[in-house]
């Protein structure tokens, strides 16, 4: 549309100089000069749309591969902000440009765009977890559906596009541009937001988007596993020791290990800081991987693979953590040659290669598929030149399927939510170890002196229900226990909410409703419930709305210190 404005402004002004020397054109001539700025306006504010969308795409990847930003530093213009990361690269976000001549809001409202033509409604462009814990791309609110009406995941597929289309209207695309949808029309102005504020604190960024979803990643504190290993020979059914030290470690630090073709690994920490890492080599002898990572309370990650030849300690590298599940994983690439990227034959099934962003310091981002086996794997990524000389090489390793769940009972970490951060304002946020809560807000001692860590309250108004849901745990439940209270008065005094047991297949096995007629504000209630059930399962806690609020906070229920212990039969 925007070149048909071009090509159109160009042919009425030959027109009307072809029609006579006396005419007096400088009317025309400031009208074409005006539409032609719009036109360019058009230009700037779609590419910026665009820009904020990949932006965004690269946040949430982020967000689930546990990466942190490293650099915040507002453009020179004032426009938005350049966010770089440690693992996905940097991106331009762009604050959108105000309408022309647009009149200001009344009673808090926003003013309307611009007269300079007729008005339209830039679409609102975000995403939203939904309770399987996965982001998935919305647009006016709406899941953006792919042709077969699925769920399109934010991270997991082509970014979308948008466009003006011959009709002044926009258009989105999430196949590269091989089909578009209509999705509303555009007024005399563009508004290019996708993000409309960007918080740098002082541990995380915050990034708010249009439709009010607030993202939260934590800021890089230089967190590393430092891992003492030289080369050294091991013997069939040796136990061989290495020291490791953690830079920035915090009291919430976690260090854990698994091996790959019979190894074993124990890690014994002592202190958040500081342990040991034991290997034990399988009998008989072959070759295997090791890999030992380590996580602290903000969601960082930082890990090591080695690699065992014939019981000779070859490599110890630095490797990108992927969880079980799967996943996305950016590396960055600094060369003045072209390359080319080299994935092992062996390994193609799980890892492939997704795009190059042109650029001094390209951003390489890799698609890892779903673990479904008991074992952790790596892989060893190549950047090699035509001659095939080597470039760079990085490690990916992902996590065994079984060191997703937790097994034979355990602890909800709620004490991650939200990078380990309160929030009180209603949304979507999730635990390190994939705890989701929907609808709901993030409560500490500050809000609430009876609580010692963060508490994850479910919202109970019937248009946004909460809920609070685990990642996929293993090793059966045997008794669940948990406390749970109420923040805000709850009206004639009812709370009322429901808890339950879902397997593997999303089956609900066990329920259970808990209703107070006299909960008292800031009055922890404790909860056990014998469940007692095997096989994998899922904790799900939703509010029940027991007074029908359709707004306030007058119905919700925080939870805290979800433990539980494992089947036994």
């Amino acid at each position: 549309m925007i070149m048909k404005l071009k090509q159109t402004i160009c042919f009425v002004l030959s027109a009307l100089l072809l029609a006579g020397c006396s005419y007096d054109d400088s009317a025309l001539q400031t009208k074409v000069n005006d539409l032609d700025t719009r036109v360019t306006k058009l230009e700037t504010a779609v590419n910026q749309i665009n820009s904020n969308i990949s932006a965004l795409m690269t946040a949430i990847s982020a967000v689930e591969n546990a990466d942190f930003i490293t650099n915040v530093a507002a453009l020179s213009d004032g426009t938005g902000y350049t966010i770089t990361f440690s693992k996905s690269g940097t991106i331009t976000i762009y604050n959108g440009a105000d309408g022309e001549d647009g009149k200001d809001g009344e009673d808090g409202k926003d003013g309307k765009d611009g007269a300079a033509g007729a008005d339209g409604s830039t679409p609102t462009i975000g995403v939203v977890q939904d309770s399987d814990g996965i982001y998935y791309w919305i647009v006016n609110g709406e899941y953006l559906l792919d042709a077969s009406g699925n769920k399109i995941p934010a991270t997991t597929h082509t970014t979308p596009i948008i466009r003006i289309n011959s009709d002044n209207n926009f258009e989105i695309s999430y196949d590269e541009g091989s089909t578009w949808e209509v999705i509303g029309s555009a007024g005399a102005t563009v508004d290019g937001v996708v993000f409309t504020s960007v918080v740098d604190g002082e541990d995380d960024v915050t990034f708010t988007l249009a439709d009010g979803t607030t993202i939260v990643i934590p800021k890089g504190q230089s967190f590393a596993l430092n891992l003492d290993a030289t080369s050294t020979g091991i013997s069939a059914g040796q136990t061989l020791e290495y020291s490791y030290t953690i830079s920035n470690a915090d009291d919430g630090t976690v260090v854990d290990g698994f091996g790959k073709n019979g190894y074993e690994v124990e890690v014994i920490a002592s202190s958040t800081s500081a342990g040991t890492v034991k290997v034990t080599a399988p009998t008989p002898l072959v070759s295997g991987t090791v890999f030992v990572f380590a996580v602290n309370s903000k969601g960082a990650t930082s890990a090591k693979i080695m690699n065992f030849d014939e019981g000779v300690l070859t490599v110890v590298a630095d490797a990108d953590v992927v969880p079980a599940k799967g996943g996305t994983v950016g590396a960055n690439v600094t060369t003045n040659v072209d390359y080319n990227v080299v994935i092992p034959d062996d390994v193609s099934s799980w890892i492939s290669y997704v795009q190059t962003k042109a650029a001094r310091t390209d951003s390489l981002t890799f698609t890892v598929a779903e673990n479904t086996t008991s074992e952790v794997r790596s892989a060893t990524i190549q950047v090699v030149d035509k001659s095939n000389t080597i470039v760079q090489s990085f490690t990916i390793a992902q996590e065994a399927k079984s060191s997703s769940a937790m097994e034979g009972g355990g602890r909800a970490d709620l004490e991650t939510l939200n990078g380990g951060s309160a929030k009180v304002v209603l949304g979507t946020y999730s635990t390190t170890n994939g705890w989701s809560l929907v609808n709901g807000r993030v409560l500490g001692p500050k809000n609430w002196n009876a609580i010692t860590d963060l508490m994850a309250e479910i919202c109970g108004r019937t248009t946004d229900v909460g809920t609070l849901t685990s990642p996929l745990l293993s090793g059966g439940c045997g008794t669940l226990t948990f406390n749970w209270g109420v923040f805000v008065p709850v009206k004639n005094n009812i709370a009322s909410f429901k808890v339950e047991i879902k397997n593997s297949s999303g089956t609900v096995v066990a329920t259970k409703e808990i209703t107070n007629t006299s909960a008292a504000r800031k009055t922890l209630y404790s909860v056990s419930w014998d469940v007692n059930i095997s096989g994998d399962f899922y904790i799900v806690f939703t509010n029940l709305c027991p007074n029908q609020y359709t707004s306030g906070f007058s119905d919700s229920v925080g939870i805290s210190d979800i433990v539980w212990t494992g089947y036994s039969g």
